[in-house]
This record gives C-alpha cells, structure tokens and sequence, in this order.
C-alpha cells in the first residue's frame, strides 16, 4: 500500500511539478503588488482641505479621455495628500487614471495590462490563456491537492515522529531531509491554498462545460446616477460603514456597487467585503453587512482573503511568501529524488526482512 501511494505521489509529483512551481512563484509575488506598483506620487491640498465631488473627477477623467469607459473608483486614498485611482476601459484594456482631488488635475495615465502585478495575476490565473490556461491551473491545483494528501499519508509516521521528537536531519540523506523536512511544515498550507485554489476557479469548468462566453471588457454604462449621493446613502443605509470604492454599472446589469468595510470588521473577511448596491437611478437595491451577511457569504469572503492574502501585515505575507515557495521546494528535489531512484534500480529493502527494518529507515530506503 505504501508503494502504491509513494507511486502515486511521485507521479503527481512529475506530472505538475514545473506548473505548480510556476502558479506558486507567481502567487508568492503578488503578496507584495503594493510594493511592486509603487507609491503613489502626493497631491497638494489647494483648496483648504476640502476634496473635490466625485462626480467632479469622473467628469474631469470622461473629459480628457473621451473614448474611455470608467468602470469606477478603484480605492478611495486613506491618507489626504494621496491622489484617487480611476479605472478606465480604453483602448482594449485596463487604464488607471490617477488624479488630484483637490484640483482634478490628470497626474498620470497608467497602462495597468503592462504593469508586473498584472502579469503575475494574468499567469496565476490562467496561464496567459483564457479560459483554457483557466482550466489547467484548475487541473493543477487538484494535482497540488492530491499530492499533498498522497504524500502526507505515505510520510505519516514521519510526521508523527516530527511532532514528538522534532526534526533530525542527516547529511547522508540531505535531499531527502529536505523534501520531508519542507513538507512537513509546509502540509497545512499547501492543503489551505489548493483547496481555495480550486474553490476559487471551480465556476471555470461549467462556463467551459456549458458554453458560455465570458466578454474580456464588459461594457461600461454611462448613464447613472450621483455618485456622492450613492457614497453618502451607502453610510446611511449601514451604519458604521466605510467606503473603500465604486463598481460603475458593466455589462447588462445596470447597478453600481459601492463597496466598503464595516468598523470592527475581521482581517479574515477582507477589504471592501461589505456593499451597497444602487440601480441606476441612486435607489438602494441591497445592502450587505458582512458581519450579518449568512454564512456562506462569509465564508466565501473568508476563503478569498486566505487565499490572496495581499491585505495582510508584512509578518504574515512573509510567512505566506516562505508556504508560497515550498510547492517550489518540493517539486525540485521530488524530481532529484525520483531520478536518483531510478538511477539506483532495485531498492536494497526488497533484499531485506521488513521485520528488521525500523520505520524511519524504510521511509529514507523507499525515497533515496
């Protein structure tokens, strides 16, 4: 049975390996997309402190790009002399649109398609390919899944042996400390992070299945109402809520969704994971406080955040960035330890009773 599950495991193993070290690295870098865009430049407060309306710099933004659809307010800036980032649909991708909200002046067009965490999210995603890269990184994370609980299972006594006596590396067998060693700590999260994974892409096989096509850029609606008087309603309508940004109205829905976090909110659920949803016209269609939201909202909230990750305190993206990059680990001295048991042929335990062999030993005779 233990070879079974150790042929099973290597075999996943050789399969996926060189995507999943791919789709892991990717992910590990856009832990610091914050980092990688950059500050942003700082505005001078003009006015007395006072900020323009909303309404006031999208009209500035439709005014100077005319042949561009805003599709909202990406984040509203948390500090004062950090300027508003617009997104915008134009030329067939992603523009952001940084502007002042005191003066309204444009203060730089950024192509976001070209920026690197977008390329990262493009090759985390789907490979570059949609919706077949989709697919296989759906694939993939099923391989991850099964892998890890394969290997888990044949390395279970050495877990347990590392919960009650602690690591003991030896230099005879260094390759294969390492693949037991990082597994081990790295079992949890690699468990966490295929599963939400494939949470998180699963709806890819029944568009891909049923047919559907999914539009790249939907199509942004101009005709809607104020957006400060969504924004002001929105903290009306939930008490206590703080606007983070705005979904202008895309596709065949016609609603706008300002989105937010409610005071006191858990890292876990996420930011912005509260809404208000206006039709076009400014009438409040649904309000979500994710603290009273059902269960399943919450938990789906709860998936996403642990799964990206990209909110947390530097701390713990560090320790995401260490789990990121063990799928790596594991991936690159599985191989060399398949290699070197091919190379080896026979294993020296099928010449031996299995009765005198200590556990231990047969796990480093099976893998070496």
């Amino acid at each position: 049975m233990n070879r079974k599950f150790f042929a099973i495991h290597s075999w996943l193993g050789l399969i996926g390996g060189i995507f999943i070290l791919i789709l892991t690295m990717a992910g590990s870098l856009l832990l610091f997309a914050p980092e990688m865009e950059g500050d942003l430049p700082t505005v001078t407060n003009i006015r007395g402190g006072a900020r323009l309306p909303l309404d006031t710099l999208v009209a500035a933004v439709r005014g100077r790009y005319p042949d561009g659809a805003i599709s909202g307010f990406r984040s509203f800036p948390e500090r004062e002399d950090r300027p508003y980032t617009i997104a915008m649909n134009r030329g067939g991708g992603l523009r952001m649109v940084l502007i002042s909200p005191y003066s309204g002046e444009i203060i730089r067009l950024v192509d976001f398609e070209e920026t690197l965490p977008r390329k990262l999210l493009a090759l985390h995603r789907s490979l570059f390919n949609r919706p077949w890269g989709e697919l296989f990184v759906a694939l993939f994370g099923v391989v991850l899944l099964l892998s890890t609980i394969t290997g888990a299972v044949f390395y279970r006594r050495a877990i347990l042996n590392v919960f009650r006596h602690g690591f003991r590396l030896r230099p005879r067998h260094l390759i294969a400390n390492v693949h037991t060693t990082v597994g081990v700590l790295a079992l949890l999260f690699n468990l966490v992070m295929a599963g939400t994974g494939i949470y998180l892409i699963w709806p890819v096989f029944g568009r891909i299945l049923g047919g559907e096509k999914r539009d790249a850029r939907p199509a942004v609606v101009k005709g809607y109402g104020s957006i400060d008087s969504m924004v002001a309603e929105s903290r009306r309508v939930l008490p206590g809520f703080q606007p983070t940004g705005v979904m202008f109205p895309q596709g065949k829905e016609l609603l706008v969704r300002v989105m937010g976090t409610m005071a006191g909110t858990s890292v876990f659920l996420g930011e912005g994971s509260s809404s208000v949803t206006f039709t076009a016209d400014g009438a409040v269609k649904e309000s979500v406080d994710i603290g009273a939201a059902p269960f399943s909202v919450r938990l789906d909230k709860v998936i996403r955040a642990v799964h990206f990750g990209g909110r947390w305190p530097l701390p713990v993206r560090l320790l995401y960035l260490l789990g990121g990059l063990a799928p790596g680990v594991l991936s690159i001295s599985g191989f060399f330890l398949w290699r070197r048991r091919n190379q080896r042929g026979e294993r020296r335990a099928d010449h031996l009773p299995v009765v005198l062999q200590p556990r231990e030993e047969m796990v480093e005779q099976v893998i070496s």
